[in-house]
């Protein structure tokens, strides 16, 4: 009762609950329970602790001992990560069809503790492994699951800042950076080894409306998506000092860079073909931001040459249907004090040479706007901002684009759409915003055109 009472006051809905060493006598009653989560339509991983007959014995591995959990009908088995590359062979042999293997989650530990590569900024290592074993048996796919991914924040050394807690946030999100780059090109190349498989895609948000705790007196009654892309540190609030509070945390893009359009017919998960990102996100922390947020996100270049960028902000489950007179709302920022660049967009008479642009990845609804159709095909759709307005100049700069998706160059027709993801496209050609950086903070979906101020 008391976690159901959590979840619904924090918003989370999903536990990891490992039984401690339940007997057989009482393997029934957790399979029974398991079930009855399921038929809640929750997701149930089953960690590779216990065996079927009760005894607490790692496998590290799909076997005979712990394969039944998996023939409940269960949503994946969560390998321990004590594996060996002959282990995953053997995970891929004991799975009969590709939709078995790829509900096998091969267990990564972020702090090592018997992982290949040892864990830490060589956890890499361990991904590695597991790409070179789906790329021999293509037919054989295997997911991950990555322990412990907190460890820079355990591990980060702080005493170069000196009892100054921004600086010292800034340490840890550099290191959160660095143990991340390796990793996410990665993880890139084993959804490409994998798609067109199940439990492949995982939407960020399931459902709109979804808001953040800041927009729950939200004065628009239209806004059906919110964030300002906060950790819940930083100098939160009124607070001139740094802070920490858990309940301001808000939904944080995945920043996920797209190597290429959609194009007709193809499909939505081509964009995670393999490809080296040139993309750097990390956290920064910031004062005076909209809505008592305490961070925001620093986006970085790391591209040789100048470049355009697809920069995937959210993607949405199935069934998530937006009107064709939406408005989103993006807030970029500057490190810098009255960055005459941003500024420049603010009065300027045509608002093509701002490099942001919105792209959104979209399917007609049909007939039927309500039946989910897993099979349909999305169109890519890009839009330039119509209008630029100024949030602050101090202590950093920042401007707030607007987007309508019902301007005058959409191809958008019907009332209503299916929305599959929205981000950024940032033409880096066009014009640089402070050099090879920008900040990202407020997000806004609205139904319709929010009153002023």
């Amino acid at each position: 009762m008391f976690r159901s009472l959590i979840a619904v006051e924090r918003g989370f809905n999903r536990l990891l609950f490992i039984p401690a060493f339940p007997q057989p006598a009482v393997r029934d009653r957790v399979t029974d329970f398991m079930r009855r989560l399921k038929s809640l339509g929750s997701e149930v991983i089953w960690y590779d602790s216990v065996s079927w007959n009760g005894n607490l014995c790692y496998q590290n591995c799909l076997t005979e001992a712990n394969k039944p959990f998996l023939n409940l009908g269960l949503d994946g088995l969560f390998t321990n990560y004590n594996w060996t590359r002959n282990l995953l062979r053997r995970c891929q042999s004991e799975a009969e069809d590709t939709v078995t293997s790829s509900r096998i989650f091969v267990g990564v530990d972020c702090f090592g503790r018997g992982c290949p590569g040892g864990g830490g900024l060589s956890t890499n290592i361990a991904l590695k492994l597991i790409l070179d074993a789906m790329l021999e048996r293509p037919d054989r796919p295997l997911s991950v699951a990555l322990f412990a991914p907190g460890w820079p924040f355990e591990n980060c050394d702080l005493s170069p800042a000196n009892g100054n807690q921004l600086y010292a946030h800034q340490l840890v999100a550099d290191l959160d950076e660095k143990f991340w780059s390796p990793l996410a090109p990665l993880l890139s190349r084993i959804r490409g080894a994998s798609q067109g498989f199940r439990a492949l895609f995982r939407p960020i948000i399931p459902y709109l409306p979804t808001c953040t705790p800041s927009d729950i007196s939200h004065p628009s009654m239209d806004l059906i998506f919110s964030t300002d892309c906060c950790t819940g540190q930083g100098p939160i609030g009124m607070l001139d000092s740094f802070g920490s509070n858990m309940s301001r945390q808000h939904l944080i893009p995945s920043c996920f860079q797209f190597s290429e359009d959609l194009d007709g017919n193809q499909e939505i998960t081509n964009s995670l073909k393999t490809f080296t990102s040139h993309l750097s996100v990390t956290q920064f922390a910031c004062p005076h931001l909209k809505n008592g947020a305490g961070t925001c996100l620093l986006i970085r270049s790391l591209a040789s040459s100048p470049r355009n960028f697809l920069i995937e902000l959210f993607s949405f489950g199935p069934g998530v249907w937006i009107a064709r007179s939406t408005l989103v709302t993006i807030s970029i920022g500057s490190k810098q004090c009255k960055d005459a660049n941003l500024l420049s967009w603010v009065n300027a008479l045509s608002h093509k040479l701002v490099p942001f642009a919105l792209f959104i990845d979209w399917a007609d609804c049909g007939s039927d706007p309500e039946r989910i159709d897993l099979h349909r095909y999305p169109k890519r759709q890009k839009f330039t901002c119509n209008k630029v307005t100024l949030d602050s100049c101090q202590p950093t700069t920042w401007v707030t684009l607007h987007f309508a998706l019902n301007d005058g160059n959409s191809s958008i027709r019907n009332d209503k759409i299916e929305l599959y993801r929205f981000g950024l496209v940032w033409h880096f050609a066009i014009g640089k915003c402070t050099g090879d950086s920008f900040l990202l903070s407020s997000i806004r979906l609205f139904d319709s055109k929010p009153e002023d101020g």
